[in-house]
């Protein structure tokens, strides 16, 4: 058997391994089925209904069809193309084998094959292939445009289609309500108020209009609207256009605060809020449009950037929390401050002068305290000083009225609990003594300005530099040293001042014979014109002056020539002569004697001044023996009497001019401001010395101060002023030994004269009646409830043992009082005042004596002084 067969013992012939073989026993081999033949190595079935050719390894394809032995496939002979079955092409068409099996190739390149025949490739016009417009494609012979365009046969071109209008090479469809115009091709709008704007495709209203409720209405004023806008738009900077309430307004996260300001960081605000406001997002806070700020609600303060609340009971002010009256904030709440206790809702003070300790009343230390009028009494020999009870000072003893009085001269200063020396003395570390023609202050003397102190010859003396003229020191005019003045170069030194000699030209004194312009006795040289110094008014030539000639005039360095018809010549121009002179021989003669034409208006010659309407003749100061007389309002400036300018007058010496109040401003006495009575210039500001006070444009002494050898000294205790008026005494305390001193009761820092209800008058003091107690809560005297009692500090207590006595928290309820007991205390404790009050008042008489014998001392000594001393 061939290869791929196989036979076995019953069969007769070979078989083919394969599927689709028969066995040829012709040849001795395998061969295809029918219709079957050998492609790669299997049996293949022809295609379409092909048939086998006997003996050959090739299918048969159907008429019109070409087989290809590649692909074992039946394809489109010449000719032919493949739409379903293979068709023959058309007579203008043809095709290979090799190409395309879908179409026909059409002879004319201007067709293509398409449904079975040649047509043209774009549009056929007049049975000729014609290309369509851009935009478009052949359909049926035709030429058709993409939606929306349509195609115009008479233009050749795609144009926009009905309801369709041309904008930018686009068509556009006429929004609803609008309909296109063939004429212009653009749309209108139906409602005939409207404009069609093809910009944006709508129906608008006119420029400045817009459209509500299909009716065009006006801008607001502050607004403008083009086509290219929907909405009003406003003109101002940071507004917007609020179509809700139909006016400008700021725009969001601004507000309205003269202009549009930027609504601050953290806050926010929205087109139709209220405009003059921003709303802030942090919790407990609020708007400030004033400061443009989220600030704090009330009783709330900011820390670490966030608004905390004030601690119970404490309020709001500025930027802290502050507890109310009589309380501090302490641990974050508020507590009594000292000396007082909380009750009732509202804080008390202790019984007078105790303390708070733990919120409860206790006398201070070197205390006792008095029950039978609920006060803290220092120990002997302490005071009470800032609610403490201190040991009075040396030199001092305590009065019944527990005050600390210092024997004289030493005056007791309340703010440091010290005996120190009185108004004008100082201590030297033994004793007080006197200042003389100064005052004291902290223990010094203090002398006027320019001057200090000697306590060696215990004197006040001028500083370096300074020297002393009727008891004041002024500074020395030039480079000085302490006692004697020097002067410069043609100056000389008389009555404490520097005279020049001859010539003071810019403050510089020189020789006259040295100047241009002066002889040798200071008179102008000839042709030169006295105003203020010796001017040439003219050509200078060496030393001389030549004057300007026939029709020339002096131009300020030269004499230029200049035509003038009974006029002058001055600033280059022609002038008349000034009303008090008249024209003569080319120039101005003053009608006015001793007066001479400078050039520009008549003034007095030299060595005269002006008095009124007349030049008299000054008087000229003898240097060498020291004499002049120069007028009241003149003063002796370089040898030559000078009237003092404006605001000013001559000084005692006539050596200088000074202005009222000693208010000058480089040498110039200031017109507007003259410094009164007590004041100094300080830029230009007139402000009070001695740390005073302005009261209508007067310096006074400020409140809580008195005036004593012009400085302000505070008041004594218990003690006041108004400003500029001296310290008076409070009510019921009279002044005694530079002090003031209750003359009845000391109640809480006041003289109480009559005592409050059920209150009996003692040695001074206010003591409850029998059978009352004081209470600290209503601060006064109550009645003990009637029973049994045991009077102990300021309550009424039920005796020990005493079961049916019962204290209530809210009332008092007591069973006895012991009467006899108060009594007897009482009338004790009015024989021990007694006694005290006689001893302290042998002792205030003998102190009495003791200050008028000291007074009289100082006087006597004083005097002896004063008659003595150098009033250098």
């Amino acid at each position: 058997c061939c290869l791929n067969s196989s036979k076995t013992i019953d069969q007769q012939i070979c078989v083919c391994s394969g599927s689709n073989q028969t066995f040829n026993s012709l040849n001795n081999s395998c061969d295809c089925v029918e219709n079957y033949i050998l492609y790669q190595s299997a049996c293949t079935l022809c295609p379409l209904n092909g048939t086998r050719a006997i003996y050959q390894n090739l299918c048969v394809c159907p008429s019109g069809y070409w087989f290809n032995i590649s692909d074992v496939s039946c394809v489109c002979d010449d000719n032919y193309y493949f739409n379903a079955t293979c068709l023959q092409c058309p007579s203008d068409s043809v095709r290979f084998i090799f190409q395309s099996n879908q179409s026909c190739v059409c002879f004319d390149q201007q067709k293509h094959f398409i449904d079975n025949q040649c047509q043209c490739i774009n549009y056929n016009l007049d049975l000729s292939c014609n290309s369509c417009p851009s935009g478009s494609f052949t359909n049926a012979n035709s030429c058709e445009c993409y939606s929306p365009y349509v195609f115009d046969e008479n233009s050749y071109q795609c144009i926009c289609g009905i309801n369709y209008f041309l904008h930018n090479g686009i068509c556009v469809q006429c929004v609803t309500n609008s309909f296109k115009n063939m004429d212009n091709a653009t749309c209108i709008c139906q409602n005939a108020s409207l404009v069609f704007n093809d910009e944006t495709n709508t129906c608008q209203c006119p420029i400045n209009e817009i459209n509500i409720d299909n009716n065009c209405v006006q801008c607001p004023f502050d607004s403008i609207r083009t086509y290219k806008m929907t909405m009003c738009t406003c003109s101002s900077n940071n507004m917007q256009f609020s179509e809700k309430l139909f006016q400008c307004r700021c725009q969001d996260n601004y507000y309205k605060s003269t202009t549009c300001v930027k609504c601050a960081v953290s806050s926010i605000r929205y087109l139709n809020d209220n405009e003059n406001k921003c709303f802030c997002q942090q919790e407990h806070t609020q708007f400030n449009s004033q400061y443009n700020t989220c600030d704090c609600i009330d009783n709330y303060i900011l820390e670490a950037q966030k608004c905390i609340m004030c601690p119970i009971g404490s309020v709001k002010s500025g930027h802290t929390c502050v507890c109310p009256l009589d309380q501090i904030l302490y641990q974050n709440q508020c507590i009594c401050k000292a000396g007082m206790v909380y009750s009732l809702g509202q804080c008390i003070p202790c019984f007078y002068n105790a303390q708070s300790v733990l919120q409860q009343c206790a006398c201070p230390q070197n205390a006792f305290f008095v029950i039978e009028i609920n006060y803290c009494l220092c120990d002997e020999n302490y005071s009470m000083f800032n609610n403490y009870c201190v040991a009075c000072p040396s030199n001092s003893f305590r009065t019944y009225q527990d005050v600390c009085v210092c024997f004289d001269p030493y005056l007791y200063d309340s703010a440091d609990n010290q005996c120190k020396c009185d108004l004008n003395h100082y201590f030297d570390g033994l004793g007080c003594q006197l200042c003389v023609n100064s005052v004291s202050v902290n223990q010094k003397c203090v002398c006027p300005d320019n001057q200090f102190y000697n306590y060696q010859q215990n004197a006040c003396q001028c500083d370096s530099g300074f020297y002393q003229l009727s008891g004041m020191c002024f500074p020395c005019p030039y480079d000085s040293y302490q006692g004697e003045c020097v002067c410069p170069a043609n100056e000389i030194f008389s009555n404490d001042t520097c005279i020049c000699l001859e010539l003071l030209i810019d403050n510089i004194c020189v020789t006259c014979a040295s100047q241009i312009g002066y002889n040798a006795d200071c008179s102008c040289r000839e042709n030169f014109v006295y105003s203020q110094k010796c001017i040439c008014y003219g050509d200078l030539v060496g030393q001389n002056c030549n004057p300007c000639q026939g029709k020339s005039y002096f131009d300020g360095v030269k004499c230029f020539q200049q035509e003038c018809f009974q006029q002058i010549l001055a600033f280059e121009q022609c002038v008349s002569c000034p009303p008090d002179s008249k024209f003569d021989q080319e120039k101005c003669i003053c009608l006015t004697e001793n007066k001479v034409f400078d050039g520009i208006k008549c003034v007095c010659q030299q060595n005269f001044q002006l008095k009124g309407d007349f030049c008299v003749q000054t008087e000229v100061f003898d240097v060498k023996n020291s004499v002049y007389n120069c007028l009241a309002d003149e003063y002796l400036r370089s040898g030559v009497c000078t009237q003092c300018p404006g605001g000013s007058v001559p000084s005692e010496a006539k050596d200088t001019c000074l202005c009222d109040n000693f208010s000058v401003l480089e040498n110039i006495c200031l017109e507007n401001q003259i410094c009164l009575e007590n004041q100094i210039l300080f830029g230009d500001q007139c402000i009070c010395a001695n740390l005073k006070v302005k009261l209508n444009d007067q310096c006074v002494c400020p409140e809580g101060t008195e005036p004593k050898m012009e400085i302000c000294v505070p008041c004594t205790q218990y003690s006041f002023s108004t400003p500029g008026s001296q310290c008076q005494c409070y009510q019921n305390f009279i002044a005694q030994n530079d002090a003031c001193i209750c003359q009845f009761s000391l109640v809480n820092e006041q003289c109480v004269q009559i005592c409050l209800e059920n209150q009996v008058l003692i040695d001074q003091k206010c003591f409850c009646l029998q059978q009352f107690y004081f209470d600290v809560f209503a601060q006064k005297c109550l009645e003990c409830p009637p029973g049994k009692v045991q009077f102990e500090q300021v309550q009424c207590k039920c005796l020990a043992g005493d079961e049916n006595c019962e204290i209530s928290s809210e009332t008092i309820e007591v069973t006895s009082v012991m009467v006899a007991l108060i009594i007897v205390f009482a009338v004790g404790l009015i024989l021990v005042s007694f006694t005290i009050h006689v001893v302290l008042q042998k002792l205030k008489n003998k102190m009495e004596l003791k200050k008028i014998a000291s007074k009289s001392q100082v006087a006597k000594s004083a005097q002896s002084s004063g008659l003595g001393g150098d009033d250098r």
